[in-house]
């Protein structure tokens, strides 16, 4: 009886392989599957789901499980066209105030699609290999420079390009069951782009350490070194609290300036030149009219409502309260 156990426990405990050269438990990839039981059965066979509140929190999914979320073309390009509407939205009566990025299944992406990649690098002309890779940066580097909030969920793995695609958004929770890679050496292909916004996560010393060896950090050392914000029992549930603070009580106005001037100043190596971005933002946040009712809610002792208004108007000379601000 003994000996059956044990050879039950050694079957149960069967390693299993997913992603570039990651191998894990079987416990642990069973817990990773009950947790994204009910996601995984979702019938749209869109490779990226999209759902607007009325709250204007958009949750972005991607949607291809049995393939590990992996980013090929297709799923590339919805990505960049949804974002770029995304951001058209803001002048829009039904405007985006924050997106959220998730996915379902047990692997929040593995990356770039191995097949795919394989047969464009196998044609003469590299222009589509090329253009595959232009478009991965182009969706990267919007995550940024949209002017709504953007939040990352990852529960489970994210490797490669899927990394990419964690370190580029502006706040990122994890569960514990999430971890990180940069495995392309172990293919003999070094992860060029997902460096790009990693090292600009967790500094040159770490992101070296994933580049060349392709070792897998845990959530609590990406916490740790800056890859991840918070981590949570359910991320998702997690990012969609937050996503609701930012839409329902904060002035989104002020949050895309903030966003704009924040990456423009920690662009900046010079500390006297990011100050020098800082500081004029400063003043002019001071002529929105959200700022102004903030600040004379704070001082009365009250809630602010914020309007979403830009620039304030003084319709006399003489000193008025903010109820009396024309903002246009």
């Amino acid at each position: 009886m003994k000996s059956s156990l044990s050879s039950a426990y050694a079957i149960r405990n069967v390693t299993l392989r997913v992603g570039l050269g990651r191998v894990i438990p079987r416990p642990y990839d069973d817990r990773c599957r009950a947790m994204s039981s009910t996601s995984t059965s979702h019938q749209d066979q869109s490779p990226l789901l999209q759902k607007l509140d009325s709250n204007g929190i958009l949750t972005l999914t991607l949607n291809r499980p049995n393939q590990r979320n992996a980013l090929n073309r297709d799923l590339l390009h919805k990505l960049n066209t949804t974002l770029k509407d995304a951001a058209k939205s803001v002048e829009s009566t039904s405007p985006v105030r924050v997106i959220i990025l998730q996915s379902h299944g047990y692997v929040f992406s593995s990356g770039h699609d191995l097949k795919e990649l394989s047969e464009f690098s196998n044609l003469e002309d590299r222009t589509a290999v090329e253009q595959l890779f232009d478009l991965c940066s182009d969706t990267m580097q919007l995550f940024q420079t949209i002017p709504q909030p953007t939040i990352c969920a990852v529960e489970g793995f994210a490797t490669g390009a899927g990394c990419q695609l964690v370190a580029s958004c502006d706040l990122v929770v994890a569960s514990s069951l999430a971890s990180f890679q940069t495995p392309g050496v172990t293919l003999g292909l070094f992860c060029h782009t997902p460096a790009v916004p990693l090292v600009r996560s967790i500094g040159k010393k770490l992101a070296m350490d994933m580049l060349l060896t392709g070792r897998t950090i845990s959530a609590s050392e990406a916490l740790n070194h800056g890859l991840v914000s918070r981590m949570a029992k359910n991320a998702q549930k997690e990012a969609a609290k937050i996503a609701m603070t930012i839409a329902t009580e904060r002035s989104s106005v002020v949050l895309r300036m903030g966003k704009e001037i924040f990456h423009q100043q920690a662009a900046e190596s010079d500390l006297n030149d990011a100050y020098k971005v800082a500081s004029p933002a400063m003043a002019k946040n001071m002529d929105l009219y959200d700022a102004k009712h903030g600040i004379e809610c704070f001082l009365g002792k009250r809630n602010p409502q914020f309007q979403d208004k830009y620039r304030c108007r003084l319709l006399a000379k003489r000193k008025i309260s903010t109820t009396e601000f024309d903002c246009t």
